[in-house]
């Protein structure tokens, strides 16, 4: 089953500003180092600041998760940094550009973005806790042209399916959800077989004919 708005707001509730202030301190760093060295951060374009200001959050964030207790958990379980949340929401960290988070297409974040997972990732989720596949979310930047924090939202994506956000800091604080009705089916996060395993059975169900 899917995580929607108003659970994820409630969940998450808990540690909004401490996200909002790994961002924050990651932000000062970023802009002090400027100030100190322009012409070091002028040689960045957006991607490359991208990837420096995400090596900052994933340290604070990871730091301050300390104090969290065991509901809330580091992982790179899949190869990326991110929260897991109970047994059912895995968190991660994004800048967000105008049409939302940007992934490197492997093929692991072309079923992330389908909300989808495979036997493979399945098993190393396993070792943080979860038995059934998490609702992925993103706490996701958007930035001022100086570099100040704009916007901090928690996002869900699925390709095919409206997004929704609501913010944790910054902006008019509204939500933007899609409309549901009574009767709409609840397209949650799935597993799927691995193209190993399917093999393997086409494999084994040839052999035994």
């Amino acid at each position: 089953m899917q995580i929607d708005l108003p659970t994820a707001k409630r969940r998450l509730r808990p540690i909004h500003d401490d996200l909002v202030e790994a961002h924050q301190t990651t932000l000062d760093k970023w802009r002090k180092l400027g100030d100190e060295y322009p012409a070091w951060v002028l040689a960045f374009d957006a991607a490359e600041r991208a990837q420096q200001l995400h090596a900052h959050i994933k340290l604070e964030v990871a730091t301050v998760a300390e104090s969290w207790g065991r509901r809330v958990r580091v992982s790179e379980a899949l190869d990326f940094f991110a929260l897991c949340v109970g047994r059912d929401i895995l968190l991660r960290f994004k800048f967000l550009g105008p049409s939302g988070p940007s992934n490197v297409q492997t093929e692991h974040q072309k079923l992330l973005a389908r909300q989808l997972y495979d036997d493979d990732m399945m098993s190393a989720l396993a070792f943080d806790g979860f038995t059934q596949p998490p609702t992925l979310l993103t706490c996701g930047y958007r930035l001022t042209n100086d570099d100040y924090l704009k916007t901090l939202v928690i996002r869900r994506d699925k390709k095919g399916e409206p997004s929704w956000e609501y913010p944790i800091y910054g902006d008019d604080g509204v939500a933007v959800e899609p409309l549901r009705f009574r009767g709409m089916p609840d397209n949650g996060p799935a597993r799927v077989r691995s193209a190993r395993v399917a093999a393997k059975k086409n494999e084994e169900g040839g052999q035994a004919r």
